[in-house]
């Protein structure tokens, strides 16, 4: 029995799907060397995150990884350095927040 695949891996792709990723990428080459090549890194979070949704217990983990990237990607947007340790310092928190958001949205 084969699983549908999520709607990220279908290979139908909508206009406002390609407009959205032309705009993504627009911004994305705006930026200094140092974030475009973050930026890019970042993907491997993306793509490995509905695989650990389907294979492990803690999606949470990558999720939080992910968000706090785009945190880590803005700082160095903006102000030209990276700021790797208060960036990721935040990773227990959104993890528990996210947790805990999963916990509740089950329960309804």
């Amino acid at each position: 029995m084969s699983l549908p695949l999520p709607p990220t891996l279908s290979p139908s792709f909508s206009l406002p799907s390609s407009l959205q990723l032309t705009a993504g990428l627009a911004v994305l080459v705006s930026l200094n060397t140092y974030s475009i090549v973050l930026g890019a890194a970042s993907m491997g979070l993306v793509v490995i995150y509905p695989l650990m949704k389907r294979y492990t217990d803690w999606p949470q983990l990558v999720l939080g990884l992910t968000f706090n990237w785009g945190a880590l990607l803005g700082a160095s947007a903006v102000e030209q350095q990276p700021h790797t340790p208060a960036t990721f310092s935040r990773l227990p928190k959104t993890m528990f927040e996210l947790t805990q958001h999963t916990h509740i949205t089950a329960s309804k």
